[in-house]
């Protein structure tokens, strides 16, 4: 079915080989025009890090992890439109002679891979959101944030009503996404699009597939150049900034109807071609 998804329907030509998220535009709804901003310095709402139990221990039971972690980073952060999987194979190879072809008959180069990416991940997110999200701004999340991010921690912030609440008191909301995510596209675009509220977000070749990057997303390849962006969107005068474009975007294609719609189809094909 995933192949006749892919084969009847494309974005910009580009046929997908998975479904892509959506949003609830009746959930996810634009705030009225007097809504207070109280997050004039933007919004991130999300985990420090997924858990996960088993690559934790093997962080810490891998002598040299840290160092050579950090210049993983260093190389990433140089420009985060890199693909992590990719660096970490691409280290392997040339630091360990592991070729990434072997992983998968390689168990324990394997566990040390997804380790890489479980780290990497948080660095970059915490690094990211450090950077980003200062005076004047708001970070949802577990209680690990607390530290990091001192008294612009806000709790925890859940799906529904209160993450749209949330969104629609920030000027912009930052994306950015865990290392082991291969795609581009997250909950958060969708969602803050339905609302009609900027998404600053790491580059990736998704985002220009289903969102005009004039109207919805600035997406930035360094730390540095997603401060400039940042200071692009604050410049933006209110009705440009919550333009009704995104969730426009989001109600004629990027629904959980659309989603729906797409899969029943696929389901209907593909029993017929069953039959024929």
């Amino acid at each position: 079915m995933t192949r006749e998804i892919g084969a009847r329907g494309s974005w910009k030509g580009i046929p997908p080989i998975h479904l892509p998220l959506a949003s609830d535009p009746g959930v996810l709804t634009p705030g009225a025009d007097h809504s207070p901003m109280l997050f004039p310095g933007g919004v991130f709402v999300g985990s420090t890090a997924h858990p996960n139990r088993i690559l934790d221990e093997a962080i810490m039971n891998s002598p040299g992890f840290e160092e050579e972690i950090l210049a993983l980073w260093k190389l990433w952060k140089s420009d985060l439109s890199q693909v992590g999987h990719k660096l970490i194979g691409n280290f392997l190879e040339e630091k360990k002679g592991i070729p990434s072809v072997s992983l998968p008959e390689n168990p324990l180069a394997c566990l040390w891979a997804h380790s890489a990416a479980h780290a990497l991940g948080r660095i970059k997110r915490k690094e990211i959101v450090s950077a980003v999200i200062g005076e004047g701004g708001g970070v949802f999340g577990n209680r690990a944030w607390k530290e990091i991010a001192g008294n612009i921690y806000c709790g925890e912030a859940f799906y529904g009503p209160g993450l749209s609440r949330i969104y629609n008191a920030s000027s912009f909301v930052l994306e950015t996404r865990q290392a082991q995510s291969r795609t581009g596209l997250t909950q958060r675009i969708f969602d803050a699009a339905a609302c009609s509220v900027p998404v600053l977000a790491e580059h990736s070749p998704e985002l220009n597939e289903f969102f005009d990057l004039e109207d919805a997303v600035f997406s930035f390849r360094t730390i540095n150049e997603a401060l400039e962006r940042k200071k692009e969107i604050l410049s933006l005068p209110k009705h440009k900034r919550n333009a009704p474009a995104p969730r426009n975007r989001i109600l004629a294609n990027h629904t959980y109807r659309h989603r729906a719609a797409r899969i029943l189809e696929a389901v209907h094909h593909f029993f017929a071609a069953s039959r024929a």
